[in-house]
């Protein structure tokens, strides 16, 4: 088991900071913005959550293994959870991949879910921010997993 600290970002603040980004980034890509104009929206973005978001809650894979790997050794989440989020991952880096791209690498944020009173987790795929990607071939990797979440139909 990996020795870690119980989380401190808190799920509703995350998910707030991921769903500002992905409005924004769907606006901007449906009208081809460029990636200077879309690097500086995810900026302005973080400085409105920068105190909301802990940089030790925060890890960084290069491999979908290595990401599932790290979470089973936490051993704060059911194997099943976890075993779901990967594959929800690895459909989007299937479409991606089908498309041409490569993911830049993958992502967990461990979490604190206030309510519960219990961690969770966000599992993303990054790509590199130079890659050209049109705004249909984001859609269909954001649509690629068989239950997309919250933050994917947002680009339905």
């Amino acid at each position: 088991m990996i020795d870690l600290k119980f989380p401190k970002t808190k799920v509703y603040n995350y998910l707030k900071y991921r769903e500002a980004i992905s409005l924004n980034l769907n606006h901007m890509m449906k009208y081809e913005k460029s990636k200077e104009e879309i690097s500086s929206m995810v900026n302005v973005v973080y400085d409105c959550f920068r105190d909301k978001l802990f940089a030790q809650d925060m890890y960084y894979f290069s491999t979908l293994n290595d990401l599932e790997l790290f979470l089973i050794g936490t051993g704060f989440y059911p194997e099943e959870l976890i075993s779901k989020a990967v594959k929800h991952e690895f459909d989007h880096a299937k479409k991606a991949e089908d498309l041409g791209y490569k993911a830049r690498n993958y992502s967990a944020a461990l979490l604190y879910d206030h309510i519960l009173n219990e961690p969770t987790f966000a599992a993303q795929i990054s790509f590199d921010k130079s890659t050209e990607m049109s705004y249909s071939d984001w859609k269909q990797i954001a649509d690629a997993p068989e239950n997309p979440s919250r933050l994917d139909i947002i680009f339905r």
